[in-house]
């Protein structure tokens, strides 16, 4: 079950898909200062609504910038609140793969292959 994408005016989209129990967070365009907010909005709603696991695609996103880069810590935080498993998908886009590591993050965040 797919949930309905919500966009921002330079075509960055962030949905959800729900598989059994498990839910899947996808983003696809640039995350950056004008898609954080939409972006951590649906971590945030999809983190606090009782789920048990939590999964995060990124491998369509082009882009991340500091402000993306923060969503994502919020949201290991958010999960960690509500006792919510949080993982991201390893499966990256070379922009963002080179970001986390720049970042320092590409072995401090919650992947799973």
């Amino acid at each position: 079950m797919a949930g309905k994408a919500e966009a921002s005016p330079d075509g960055f989209r962030v949905w959800t898909e729900s598989d059994q129990g498990a839910v899947v967070v996808r983003a696809a365009g640039e995350l950056d200062i004008d898609s954080a907010g939409t972006f951590e909005d649906e971590l945030r709603r999809t983190i606090a609504g009782e789920r048990s696991f939590v999964t995060l695609h990124l491998g369509d996103v082009e882009f991340i910038d500091s402000t993306g880069l923060r969503a994502l810590l919020s949201a290991v935080e958010l999960s960690s609140m509500y006792g919510t498993r949080f993982a991201i998908l390893r499966e990256l886009s070379p922009p963002v793969e080179r970001a986390f590591e720049v970042a320092g993050m590409a072995n401090t965040l919650p992947f799973i292959d």
